[in-house]
């Protein structure tokens, strides 16, 4: 069983969290959201009848009475998603009461703080709650990645190349590229002055004095003796 309180606008990410969360028995997530920001009624109503078929809870208030009295997570995102805007413009002033500061946190002592990322400090969370030993929000974008891979091993198609699973490239790396998860991918090491097994070459005054050795990446295998 989670408690999830949720303080902030309500969108894609509190969508989500509602739609996810009712579907697990016992759950609690708790919506505080802006007048006039919550989330659309209909997922709100999708939501709630997920929840009432699990023996979940979702529940939803534009004011901060009432909180619960125990919750395992503090859980907030981003006011303003980045290149949309307001039309309000006095709309932080009505976000500012659903800010997480330290004295909301003190409320749950035992709770962690999450956010998806990127945050904006001084607005939706203060800093010393970000960076602080309650907040696990960092580790929570590291499994971004595993996410986002686990999306592409679905959706991508195969290519020709090498074999492997359905679904998933696996062509052969070229220096230069971009990787899908969005990391380039390392050059060969095949490098001026260095042969293609990685060993450096030698000097030239040692190269006068002996013979070079050849480069040999997986020396045979002796045989059995005669």
């Amino acid at each position: 069983m989670a408690r999830v309180l949720y303080l902030g606008e309500g969108n894609n990410t509190a969508t989500a969290l509602s739609l996810a969360l009712s579907r697990f028995p016992g759950t609690e997530l708790h919506l505080r959201t802006p007048a006039g920001y919550g989330l659309p009624t209909d997922y709100l109503d999708r939501a709630g009848e997920l929840a009432a078929g699990n023996g979940a809870s979702v529940t939803e208030r534009h004011d901060l009475a009432h909180l619960p009295d125990q919750v395992d997570v503090v859980y907030t995102t981003r006011w303003q998603t980045t290149g949309t805007s307001k039309p309000d413009p006095n709309w932080r002033e009505v976000f500012a009461p659903f800010q997480v500061d330290a004295a909301l946190m003190a409320r749950y002592p035992a709770a962690v703080f999450m956010h998806d990322l990127p945050a904006h400090r001084g607005e939706e969370v203060t800093a010393d709650v970000l960076d602080g030993p309650s907040s696990i929000a960092f580790w929570q974008a590291g499994h971004k990645l595993h996410s986002a891979m686990a999306v592409l091993d679905r959706v991508v198609p195969a290519r020709s190349g090498r074999a492997g699973r359905p679904g998933v490239s696996v062509a052969a790396p070229v220096a230069g590229q971009v990787t899908a998860a969005g990391v380039p991918r390392r050059r060969s090491r095949v490098h001026r002055g260095r042969p293609a097994c990685g060993r450096p070459r030698p000097r030239a005054a040692a190269r006068r004095r002996s013979p070079a050795r050849p480069c040999v990446r997986n020396p045979p295998t002796p045989g059995p003796p005669p």
